[in-house]
């Protein structure tokens, strides 16, 4: 059998950009700095220091675990329909922002298309725009994280 190299099969402009590189998980900085998990808040990665509502806990065991969810979130679009005042085809529900920013530029970014942002900011941005084959442009913030417009 012959053995075929899969890094010939991905398409060159995808080969070509960097890997994602995930903030350091509080498991290692509370290691690095002597610290007890339980002391750090890590506001870079948007993670609750306080854990999980009791009344989350509550809703999560009445789940039914064993059956996949409904993948237009019918239920959840309504409620945040009501609660923002929009209207639920305006809303679309994913699994995380990485999701959301992959599924925007899928539909809305032509090949070529220039995407602006702002370092240092997240690093998705990036991927998804050239993974959707656009062009990044950055354009620095000043010290005070605004930008010069013309």
């Amino acid at each position: 059998m012959k053995k075929i190299d899969i890094n010939q099969l991905i398409r060159s402009d995808i080969a070509q950009i960097a890997p994602y590189v995930p903030g350091t998980s509080a498991q290692n900085l509370a290691k690095k700095y002597g610290q007890n998990i339980k002391q750090l808040i890590k506001l870079n990665a948007n993670e609750n220091p306080y854990g999980v509502s009791p009344f989350v806990k509550k809703a999560l065991k009445d789940l039914f675990y064993n059956y996949y969810p409904t993948p237009d979130y019918p239920i959840l679009r309504l409620a945040l329909s009501k609660y923002t005042n929009t209207k639920e085809e305006n809303i679309i529900v994913g699994s995380g922002s990485d999701e959301l920013i992959y599924l925007l530029l899928r539909a809305v970014l032509l090949e070529k298309d220039k995407v602006i942002i702002c370092p240092p900011t997240f690093g998705i941005y990036e991927i998804a725009t050239k993974l959707s084959r656009g062009i990044i442009v950055n354009v620095p913030t000043n010290k005070n994280f605004t930008i010069n417009l013309p």
